[in-house]
């Protein structure tokens, strides 16, 4: 069940029990399993003062040096400020960390990110958003992520969304590309 809110002034999730199954003629994988999700971004200013945060709990993937992917629990989280630069933009910085078990070990890892949200006509939304993260499944090494996400919004119930993500550090990089057709209760 995932319940989403998204307004002109700030953007809110709260996903309760998400899951999601990677889907092949060969086999069918468990990608990700969110417990709990939320994340909020409030636009600063003198009268609403609103921090921006966002905390995880579940299994998701998680990246080693080679950028290959491994199924990890986690539980993370972090604060940051949002700030409105016209009426249909607003930028955001967040400072997260995270605690994951993955590859049979516990591992501290940070990725702070900056990204925009820019609320386009006919009901659409393009979000943008750069992470810079170290040291996943102890890895003591980075990768960059860029995503870009265009989304439609039907009747305040359903989204198509499409969505293009890089990942690259010194030695490698890789991309993903989605289409999700969501449906809000």
């Amino acid at each position: 069940m995932i319940f989403h809110a998204g307004f002109r002034f700030n953007e809110n999730f709260l996903k309760l029990g998400e899951l999601s199954l990677l889907i092949t003629e060969k086999s069918i994988k468990l990608e990700s399993f969110q417990l709990y999700a939320m994340k909020s971004l409030i636009p600063w200013n003198k009268f609403v003062k609103g921090i921006s945060g966002e905390f995880r709990l579940g299994l998701e993937e998680h990246y080693d040096k080679e950028l290959k992917n491994h199924l990890a629990m986690n539980a993370s989280g972090g604060i940051g400020l949002t700030k409105k630069i016209s009426t249909d933009i607003n930028t955001y910085l967040l400072i997260n960390g995270g605690l994951g078990y993955g590859k049979s070990r516990f591992y501290l890892y940070l990725y702070p990110e900056v990204g925009a949200t820019i609320y386009e006509i006919m009901n659409m939304k393009t979000t943008l958003s750069y992470k810079y993260v170290y040291n996943q499944l102890g890895s003591n090494d980075f990768y960059h992520n860029f995503d870009i996400t265009q989304s439609v919004f039907w009747h305040k119930k359903y989204k198509l969304s499409a969505t293009f993500e890089h990942r690259f550090n010194n030695c490698c990089s890789n991309n993903a590309y989605e289409l999700m057709f969501h449906v809000y209760f």
